[in-house]
């Protein structure tokens, strides 16, 4: 089963986690990070790697991240080779919503990382709306 995990700026993805427990119950191989402010980036990366590692059991990682060119981001990017080497097979989906994370948890059994990120892509794209309510 492909492990998924959130990394996010303050307590965002502690937000998505609490949001996708209510609605989905306990997840197995899903867990969070958030990067608080002054935190010491040498320890982050750690942090990030030992995320990934945990939730890695051979069929890969999925790593939401809120930003696209932000510190997770660029973090993750940072250890690719360690990762790499490590055997820990890595995509990264940037601009999370609860919507990806439900549907990304959904799927992962039986799916490779390949054909999970697409069917993610598209379900984050689709809850996006703007909604005028009638006055």
């Amino acid at each position: 089963m492909i492990g998924v995990g959130i990394i996010t700026h303050g307590e965002f993805a502690h937000g998505l986690k609490h949001a996708t427990h209510m609605i989905m119950g306990d997840n197995p191989q899903f867990d969070v990070l958030s990067l608080t402010e002054g935190a010491d980036m040498n320890d982050f990366s750690e942090d990030v790697f030992s995320l990934a590692n945990s939730l890695n059991e051979g069929d890969g990682v999925l790593l939401f991240v809120d930003m696209f060119g932000a510190t997770p981001f660029n973090t993750i990017a940072a250890i690719r080779e360690r990762l790499h080497d490590s055997n820990i097979a890595v995509q990264i989906i940037t601009g999370v919503n609860l919507s990806m994370v439900i549907e990304s948890l959904a799927m992962r059994q039986g799916n490779s990382l390949n054909d999970l990120v697409p069917a993610i892509e598209a379900a984050g794209k689709e809850s996006i709306r703007a909604v005028e309510l009638p006055k």
